[in-house]
């Protein structure tokens, strides 16, 4: 994974532009910074205007026995609209049947934690101390509750932000605060009194910027990137 991303950034970094000099990449440099929890708390507040805003915490699990689950919860300022929320679940049983959610919110219906690490999104919940999340799913569908504990320790490349530009606020953040998990759960179908015990390893990431998609691939491919 860390290869992967230093690729990323490697990419934005091998050559010089004519533009460049006014319109700097500075990239995560240095050695890995700890994983805190005001890094990964939602950063809307501060966002709040800015129509490039997406942030999002995914999960993608490797379950036993034939299961397999996603989650994600998202804020954006995109699309959507302004710090509108969504909830993505999808599970999938032994016996092969599946099921997908996704559960929009206003943003009175979504809030955070601000000293601890706790979103509640809907019935939708994520929280804990960054090395044992707990995540909670409820949706027409299914519910389910995920129990994580790390193997590997909340990890970010540098201090975790790739800087677009001469303003601090325009960025690219990334956290991997579930590198590896070990992770015990229930998922329990609607109208369906049986609960599906579930075990396996996740992983889990925390990502956020604050600048278009466009811009960012417009400096990789014309490697418009050298401070």
């Amino acid at each position: 994974m860390r290869t992967v991303l230093a690729c990323m950034v490697g990419i934005a970094v091998l050559g010089p532009a004519a533009g460049a000099a006014a319109d700097p990449l500075i990239p995560w440099s240095g050695p890995s910074q700890p994983v805190t929890v005001q890094d990964v708390l939602p950063h809307y507040a501060e966002n709040r205007d800015n129509g490039s805003y997406s942030e999002w915490w995914s999960f993608v699990f490797r379950l036993e026995g034939g299961y397999w689950a996603y989650v994600q919860f998202l804020v954006s300022n995109v699309g959507l609209g302004k710090g509108k929320a969504v909830v993505k679940a999808e599970v999938r049983l032994a016996d092969g049947e599946s099921f997908s959610e996704k559960v929009e919110l206003d943003p009175g219906e979504w809030s955070a934690g601000k000293d601890t690490f706790e979103l509640k999104f809907g019935e939708n919940t994520l929280s804990g101390p960054l090395d044992a999340v707990r995540i909670h799913v409820k949706n027409p569908s299914f519910e389910a509750d995920y129990r994580l504990k790390n193997v590997a320790p909340p990890w970010k490349p540098g201090n975790g932000r790739a800087q677009y530009g001469a303003s601090s606020s325009r960025y690219y953040q990334f956290e991997a605060f579930a590198p590896t998990a070990i992770v015990e759960g229930t998922v329990k179908v609607a109208d369906d009194d049986r609960v599906h015990k579930v075990k396996g390893i996740v992983y889990g990431e925390h990502q956020l910027q604050t600048v278009g998609m466009h811009e960012q691939a417009k400096r990789w491919a014309r490697y418009r990137s050298l401070p």
